[in-house]
């Protein structure tokens, strides 16, 4: 069953209430036209131990809608999966490519135009036999928006091994897909120094410093979710080889910062992944921040 709500009036305090309320279904055909589950790559050679077999969602939407990144942003739901395997198998997480980002009014979302494609990486049983034939089944939840947002499910299956036309099919697939994924940051030749967590009154301003000749070419950052903190979106600052981050802590004032921060940094127009740990803040040290980017460290 599908369901609709109005555009922009999703905010982080209203996704525990999605259950709650009762919103009105629709009669309208779905946005989502076709959701299928397809081969991109089969693992490795048969003499080799059991490998990941990475599979792809290809989901087409009406003209107009836009299906959510995995951090959806200050609205919006991400995807979710819910795999049938067999026993013994393993699903990683969606892998996403890089979302486009708007601002409405200061609501940031990030979301992707049709066609969609969502990686998955699968790990056979160790005791499966290479070549050995097996299923996958996916329920995929989803949200999209245009005026209205709809969420919903579609159901997806494939079965492997694959025959050699739709792995020469995956392959081509593959190769067309890889430059819409995100990166290795080192590919932008950067680095990223351990980030560093200061308080501005009951948040947290995260602060990472880029290294490299391209550090003042990153234009900006796409944060991936972070659990126990609300992401200041608008807030977000990336110039000059330095990103900050506010952080709101979702239980509370007193809440120590994140262990770790991760997302994409853009540079022309491509995204490099960045994962870092976040060092305790400095102690006797106070972090006064304005809606610019200066950033003044009083001691």
């Amino acid at each position: 069953m599908r369901k609709s709500f109005a555009a922009g009036t999703f905010t982080v305090i209203c996704f525990a209430a999605f259950s709650l309320a009762a919103p009105s279904l629709i009669s309208d055909p779905s946005p989502v036209k076709k959701v299928a589950l397809l081969v991109i790559d089969a693992g490795g050679p048969a003499a080799a131990p059991p490998s990941p077999v990475r599979l792809a969602f290809h989901i087409e939407l009406e003209p107009g809608w836009g299906l959510y990144w995995a951090n959806p942003g200050d609205a919006g739901l991400a995807p979710a999966v819910r795999w049938a395997l067999p026993e013994g198998f393993e699903a990683g997480p969606l892998r996403h490519p890089l979302p486009d980002k708007t601002d409405d009014g200061g609501i940031i979302s990030f979301k992707h135009k049709s066609p969609v494609f969502l990686l998955c990486d699968i790990t056979p049983a160790p005791s499966h036999p290479r070549g050995g034939a097996w299923e996958a089944s996916a329920v995929l939840e989803w949200m999209a928006c245009r005026e209205s947002c709809v969420i919903g499910e579609a159901t997806a299956r494939v079965s492997l091994p694959a025959d050699a036309v739709a792995l020469r099919r995956g392959r081509t697939l593959a190769d067309a897909l890889a430059p819409r994924f995100p990166r290795p940051l080192s590919e932008a030749g950067l680095s990223a120094e351990p980030a560093r967590a200061e308080r501005s009154g009951a948040d947290w301003l995260v602060t990472v410093v880029l290294s490299g000749p391209r550090a003042g070419e990153a234009v900006d950052f796409f944060p991936f979710p972070l659990e126990g903190f609300v992401i200041n979106h608008p807030g977000i600052l990336c110039r000059d080889g330095r990103i900050v981050v506010p952080l709101t802590p979702s239980r509370g004032a007193g809440s120590p910062p994140p262990e770790s921060i991760s997302g994409l940094v853009i540079v022309d127009g491509t995204g490099y992944e960045l994962s870092t740990p976040v060092s305790p803040p400095s102690s006797g040290i106070a972090l006064t921040f304005v809606n610019n980017p200066s950033l003044e460290v009083v001691s």
